[in-house]
């Protein structure tokens, strides 16, 4: 269990430029000043940079800035039972908030809370999701489950988006 730190970017954990796998394991209550509450994720999907989320919980997460639970700018795949649940951003994706790549398999995003894109926020990358689910996400502004924005591409297929809301 990774919990309870604090930093101005990835609360938990910040991987630039590298190889990350995150399995079978519980990121809790962290927080960050600016971006990616649990998590920030940077480099380039050109250069073979990612990280992995598989069968773990990201939970109770906080940033002032993007990315409650995750801000990604590189490569990114939440798989096999992964959940973020009950992560706070102060801007966007409260669970989730990318301008890269992401692929979401067989997860769920959900109780998450953003001022946009409450479960995801894709400002100009691109997110597939698959059997997976996004629901009883809120955002203050716009898009409870998700937001595309910036000329993004979002694939959804076999997967549950329900009760999320926006407040205005």
């Amino acid at each position: 269990e990774i919990r309870d730190n604090r930093a101005e970017r990835g609360g938990a954990l910040s991987a630039h430029r590298a190889v990350s796998v995150i399995a079978d394991s519980e990121i809790v209550n962290n927080s960050a000043s600016a971006n990616g509450g649990a998590i920030q994720n940077s480099g380039s999907y050109i250069e073979g940079y990612m990280f992995l989320m598989d069968s773990s919980v990201v939970r109770g997460n906080q940033a002032a800035g993007n990315g409650g639970g995750i801000c990604n700018y590189a490569t990114l795949e939440i798989e096999s039972g992964t959940e973020l649940t009950e992560n706070t951003s102060g801007d966007r994706g409260g669970g989730v908030y990318n301008t890269d790549r992401m692929r979401v398999r067989n997860a769920s995003i959900l109780d998450n809370f953003a001022m946009d894109g409450g479960g995801i926020h894709n400002s100009s990358g691109e997110v597939d999701v698959y059997d997976s689910d996004i629901s009883d996400n809120i955002a203050q502004e716009s898009g409870g489950g998700i937001v595309n924005a910036g000329g993004g591409r979002v694939t959804v297929a076999n997967t549950s988006i329900e009760n999320n809301a926006s407040q205005n």
